[in-house]
Order: structure tokens, then C-alpha cells, then sequence
């Protein structure tokens, strides 16, 4: 948060006000409810594909970064590995 003042001028003296500007990213979409076991988090992901969504390991990351529950890209890709192993036809070649 940055704050700027703003200087209001009336009859002979100056006024002077603080006000806050809050600046923040737009959000482009809802922030997802992400289990927080791993099997269900491999679980979610087999849904997310089944849904037509992107499951790439750059998404995932995203996605678990914007629900506040960021994880390392090992534990990604693990949880992608299972989810493929869960569910081959989800994820077979188009």
C-alpha cells in the first residue's frame, strides 16, 4: 500500500489529506479450493483434466500459488506423475 497527499486548497490556507491508494493485481479468476491432502490434490487434478482444464506443471504451480498453498515443482510434477498413473485416459495424447 502506498499512501500520496493530497493538498485541498480553500479560502486562505491549504488543507492537507492522507489518503491511501491500495494497488493490486486484478484477478482474472476465482481462487480454487485446493485439497490439502496429497491424495486428494491428485484427485483435484484428475477433475481438472477430466474438466478440460490446463494441468501442465506451470498451471498447477500457478494455481497452488494464487490458492496460498504454493508447493515446489518436484511436488508438482509428483502429484501430475500420479494423477496420469490414476487416470491414463484422462491424460492420453489427443
Amino acid at each position: 500500500m502506498t499512501e500520496r497527499e493530497v493538498v485541498i486548497a480553500e479560502a486562505d490556507a491549504p488543507v492537507t489529506e492522507v489518503a491511501e491508494v491500495v494497488e493490486s493485481a486484478p484477478q482474472l479468476h476465482a481462487i480454487e479450493n485446493i485439497p490439502a491432502e496429497p491424495a486428494a490434490q491428485v484427485d483435484w487434478i484428475v477433475d481438472r483434466a477430466r474438466a478440460g482444464r490446463d494441468v501442465t506443471k506451470k498451471a498447477l504451480l500457478a494455481v497452488f500459488e494464487e490458492a496460498g498453498q504454493p508447493v515446489s515443482d518436484s511436488t508438482a510434477q509428483r502429484r501430475l506423475r500420479e494423477a496420469r498413473a490414476k487416470a491414463p485416459e484422462v491424460f492420453a495424447a489427443a
